[in-house]
């Protein structure tokens, strides 16, 4: 009798961990957009040309 309460109670406990470690196998929700943000730059205005190069490249980088 003592015998099978152990089995038992092994084969709870092994079936409970075994739940527990395939719970963290679960996907994830799917990605969310990113919120739109605006970058400010301050510069010299001898740097309007490279920054306007550079905004442009971000961007296609980055859209939104």
């Amino acid at each position: 009798m003592r015998n099978r309460r152990f089995i038992l109670s092994l084969s709870v406990a092994l079936t409970m961990v075994m739940l527990a470690g395939l719970a963290g196998c679960g996907s994830q929700a799917p990605a969310q957009k990113p919120a739109q943000t605006t970058l400010t730059l301050y510069g010299a205005g001898t740097l309007a040309k490279p920054f306007k190069a550079v905004i442009k490249a971000f961007e296609a980088q980055n859209p939104g």
